[in-house]
């Protein structure tokens, strides 16, 4: 007699939640939080059908740190958040990552979006996070709803094969919604796991990595740092890393008020009274 072994996991698509779970009367994406914090490593064997080797974690998840909305101003400078860190308020200069999957098919990579930032000191900050299954279409309206969130123009896009496509669609879904924003394209080099451990690894061994309490609860994230280098999923970590890569921290030019020639504040889009001239100009 033949015998067929049909091999499952806790989800619809065998690779994350983004599809629903299967035996969905008892597991949901509360439930799943649950059995990850309570079993550790040997959550991924028996849910997940993945072998997850017993080393030391690349990554130490004790070490984010992570902060509110109460701690978080979006100021009117484009690109710029501050941040409040242990009663001090930070500038961050913040930007939008794109790490495109490749196919919509089960099994396949996923995309990430982020919106992270960074600060004078070097400090990570990631303040947002869209990851999953995602058209062109779907990854457009999320940097759209991230850049409006955010108040951020700067993206940056992974370009390997098709996804140089990407930016074209980008630019062009951007223009008919009459957003401004500065696209660029990011070409990795190397190995991708190497390139991950070199920009992220001095982050989670100072501290230094300060995320929104939402990415708390994004289990394809939190499973990517803990069981990194092993056979979990890494497209978001990937997405963090190349943020991280191209991230220079920019500082916020101070703003001046215009005055006439007696030292008088000139309201915006007013004409100037210039004594040397006798008259007034725009």
């Amino acid at each position: 007699f033949g015998v067929d072994v049909f091999l499952r996991n806790i989800y619809v698509n065998g690779v994350d939640n983004s599809d629903g779970y299967n035996w969905a009367e008892v597991m949901n994406e509360k439930e799943e939080m649950k059995l990850r914090t309570r079993l550790k490593n040997s959550f991924y064997p028996q849910y997940l059908n993945m072998l997850v080797s017993e080393v030391e974690p690349t990554f130490d998840a004790d070490n984010i740190r992570y902060f509110d909305d109460t701690h978080v101003h979006v100021t009117n400078d484009q690109a710029f958040i501050e941040v409040t860190i242990d009663g001090h308020v930070r500038e961050v200069y913040a930007m939008m990552v794109v790490d495109p999957a490749s196919s919509l098919k089960p099994g396949s990579c996923d995309t990430a979006v982020w919106a992270i930032g960074i600060d004078a000191d070097d400090n990570l900050y990631g303040f947002e996070l869209d990851s999953g299954k995602q058209k062109p279409s779907d990854t457009c309206k999320s940097l759209l709803a991230m850049k409006q969130k955010w108040n951020t123009p700067y993206i940056t896009i992974e370009t390997v094969g098709y996804q140089l496509a990407l930016m074209h669609t980008v630019r062009e879904f951007m223009e008919e919604k009459k957003e401004r924003v500065v696209v660029r394209e990011y070409l990795p080099k190397g190995d991708k796991e190497k390139r991950i451990e070199h920009w992220l690894s001095p982050h989670f061994e100072s501290s230094t990595i300060f995320l929104h309490d939402s990415l708390k609860h994004h289990a394809v994230f939190q499973a990517a740092v803990k069981y990194f280098g092993t056979s979990v999923p890494i497209d978001t970590v990937d997405a963090l890393a190349i943020g991280r890569e191209v991230l220079r921290f920019r500082k916020r030019k101070k703003r001046t008020t215009p005055k006439d020639d007696y030292g008088r504040v000139i309201p915006f889009n007013k004409t100037k009274w210039n004594a040397r001239w006798g008259g007034v100009y725009k």
